[in-house]
């Protein structure tokens, strides 16, 4: 079975609760006033499980700026996917021009 058919298990999903409390919390309040408690009450999991998945403070911290990394990167890919479908009939009208294409990479 492949990776991307197979469920989420319970395990993962507390997981990315954590993770995206871990980045709400740093959006709201900052880094410095992080805890493990503060976190397990945002993503509304027991304590120990901020441990029990995220081996440190930094671990946790750590995976969260990674998780923030791939979803802007997500979407810096699909904002880049929109312009380029915009401006793709205008480099192609361009390049029938005697001036040239209109624009270039």
């Amino acid at each position: 079975m492949a990776a991307s058919s197979r469920k989420t298990t319970k395990g993962e999903l507390t997981r990315q609760k954590i993770i995206d409390a871990t980045l709400a919390l740093i959006a709201s309040t900052g880094l410095n006033s992080l805890s493990h408690r503060s976190i397990a009450n945002a993503a509304q999991v027991r304590l120990s499980l901020t441990s029990y998945y995220f081996e440190s403070m930094d671990h946790l911290i750590l995976c969260a700026f990674e998780e923030f990394a791939r979803r802007e990167l997500k979407q810096i890919q699909w904002i880049r996917e929109q312009v380029d479908d915009i401006l793709q009939p205008i480099v192609t009208l361009g390049e029938g021009s005697d001036r040239g294409p209109a624009f270039s990479n």
